[in-house]
């Protein structure tokens, strides 16, 4: 075996090492829910900002843990940037256009993950979630 097939081969084992931990952390869950199952999904942000135009995102902190873990996600559009009240809290972040109208409408998200082989019941709940949000909308 060379030593790039050493390397990878021992990448492989330590991400398999990563999942599994994550896994039996998952299942933990079961002891906290008060149902005796584990968490059905994890309901995070997409990132610590809005959507960007187009070739302009780098930033993956939020997203690639589940592209090693091999966790499905599902992006879910919550709102959209109005840049009257919005355009102070996009220019926090490293990202910010010479105009506000850049970023209007621009979606913020979600994201809802679940476990390995689950992808139809992130689907599932992703539905769930977007009908909660729409009615949220249309409540007021």
């Amino acid at each position: 075996m060379c030593r790039l097939q050493r390397t990878h081969y021992g990448n492989l084992t330590k991400r398999g090492d990563v999942q599994q931990a994550y896994l039996e952390h998952w299942l933990a869950t079961a002891g906290e829910t008060g149902t005796g199952r584990p968490v059905d999904a994890i309901i995070a942000p997409v990132a610590p900002f809005t959507a960007v135009p187009h070739g302009k995102y780098t930033y993956t902190g939020y997203i690639v843990a589940w592209n090693v873990l091999d966790f499905p996600a599902l992006l879910v559009p919550v709102s959209g940037v109005d840049p009257k009240l919005d355009f102070a809290d996009v220019c926090t972040f490293f990202l910010c256009a010479d105009e506000p109208e850049t970023f209007k409408n621009v979606p913020v998200g979600i994201q809802v993950v679940g476990r390995t082989q689950e992808d139809e019941a992130v689907t599932a709940i992703g539905e769930v979630v977007d009908s909660a949000l729409e009615a949220l909308r249309n409540s007021g």
